[in-house]
């Protein structure tokens, strides 16, 4: 019954004797930073990792009793002897990190890692939040100044490719469409930029006026008179989507020239790829 006791008591020991190693090891995250100096432990037999978040151009210890290493924005350092300490430089294109190599101790009591993270500076900091409060008044201008686009109509059915404009942004030099492609039908569609059309005093047996910013149905297209279709140039805001898969619907936005100004409202025609089942195109008042 002594020896199962003194065998427990024994496991315990040996138990907790390895949980402190393993709690003593120690894993650090702090900022680099130039102004000081970073004291490392190391152990024989062990690695020690020193990782930046910026590549590392070179590094240099000040003793041969410790092997450098390094790659890419990682450092390995190794004690080889007992009893030595140094001091150890790292530089990136950036900056210089300094740090002193702790004498090889226990495993106990070393760094298996020191990460650090990117320094950040006053300016930067200020400079980082200018940008985004600046990106952030854009981003509220636009969507202030966007037009959203309704639909008149039952929007088509079937099992085809179906054009949505979004909504429109207004410059002075220049206008943003921005349009949906739903792809309904069994087969990818090759996406491309659309050609555009600007219809000429444009009539119909209904009054236009109330349909501005308003993309028409195939019915109201229908009732449609004009005097010609001249295509004017249009080009993508952003890189367009190559193909839609099947059941799947992609955001697209094509810039135009604005159309002299007119009493009348302005009707263009957004011509895409045909699918199987023939044109695809969308209809927009503005």
């Amino acid at each position: 019954m002594n020896a199962v006791r003194l065998l427990i008591m024994m496991s315990l020991l040996i138990v907790g004797s390895i949980c402190r190693v393993l709690l003593a090891q120690k894993i650090e995250t702090s900022p680099a930073s130039r102004e000081r100096i970073l004291r490392v432990e190391t152990a024989l037999n062990h690695l020690t990792i020193i990782e930046l978040s910026e590549p590392i151009t070179m590094a240099a210890a000040g003793s041969p009793a410790f092997k450098i290493e390094r790659k890419e924005n990682k450092v390995f350092v190794q004690p080889l002897e007992e009893g030595q300490s140094t001091n150890l430089f790292i530089w990136t294109p950036t900056s210089r990190y300094s740090y002193e190599l702790a004498p090889a101790g226990h495993v106990s009591a070393m760094h298996f890692a020191i990460d650090h993270q990117t320094p950040v500076t006053a300016e930067k900091a200020e400079a980082e939040n200018d940008t985004a409060a600046e990106e952030q008044r854009q981003a509220v201008n636009t969507l202030i100044r966007s037009i959203p686009v309704r639909w008149e109509g039952a929007q088509p059915g079937g099992k085809r490719v179906m054009i949505a404009f979004k909504d429109v942004l207004k410059f002075s030099d220049r206008w943003l469409v921005r349009y949906e492609i739903n792809n309904r039908s069994g087969e990818s569609y090759a996406a491309q930029p659309p050609k555009v059309a600007l219809i000429s005093e444009p009539s119909s047996s209904r009054s236009l006026r109330p349909l501005r910013f308003t993309q028409l149905s195939s019915k109201e297209v229908g009732r449609l008179h004009y005097k010609e279709r001249t295509f004017i140039p249009a080009v993508p805001a952003e890189e367009e989507p190559k193909v839609v898969p099947p059941g799947q619907e992609a955001i697209g936005v094509v810039e135009i020239e604005p159309p002299a100004e007119d009493r009348r409202p302005t009707i263009l025609q957004f011509h895409f790829p045909a699918d199987r089942q023939g044109p695809v195109t969308g209809t927009l008042v503005f």
